[in-house]
């Protein structure tokens, strides 16, 4: 599990904490992001009924997951709103060439109460031509605080600014030996 820092965009600091983990299964990227503190002052959308595919989730609070096979450009991004609305993002090189990832790959589980909030992510790696790679994987978020201010959260920033597509940011996940 790793501890996410936070650059924030307009100032305001939040009173709280997020961390993330990670764990590769054969055919399996498994994430969970907690979020603990005082939530009240983080927008966080009610659940929706039916969540659905939505574009520009990153604009408001959402969690992020971005993976690839070790050594390639190219790369896939989750993108999962506490609402449980969701999307996943390919990418051919570094920021180049975005297509949605047509394959309904991806399974999640919201937990919350009033100071806690959990994401858990699942991720079947078949149909994305990734099960038998060593992955590299940068788990992130974006906490759209009642302010408005944006703050971006990842393990490491390379950069002055946030860039989560960066993948010097991201941590090696070796392929498991076992289910």
């Amino acid at each position: 599990r790793s501890r996410l820092g936070s650059i924030n965009a307009g100032g305001g600091a939040l009173m709280v904490a997020l961390s993330a983990g990670i764990v590769r299964r054969p055919r399996l990227l498994q994430a969970e992001f907690r979020l603990a503190g005082t939530l009240a002052a983080i927008v966080i959308p009610l659940r929706a009924a039916q969540p659905q595919r939505r574009h520009e989730l990153w604009q408001a609070t959402c969690f992020e997951l971005f993976f690839a096979a070790a050594g390639s450009e190219a790369y896939h991004e989750v993108n999962l709103s506490p609402a449980g609305h969701w999307n996943l993002y390919r990418f051919a090189a570094y920021r180049k060439d975005m297509r949605e990832e047509l394959t309904d790959c991806l399974e999640c589980r919201i937990l919350s109460s009033p100071d806690s909030l959990v994401v858990r992510l699942e991720i079947d790696l078949s149909p994305l031509d990734l099960e038998d790679k060593t992955l590299a994987a940068g788990p992130s978020a974006v906490l759209l605080s009642q302010d408005t201010t944006l703050s971006y959260w990842a393990t490491t920033h390379p950069t002055p600014r946030p860039d989560f597509h960066d993948q010097r940011a991201w941590l090696s996940l070796p392929e498991s030996l076992s289910d």
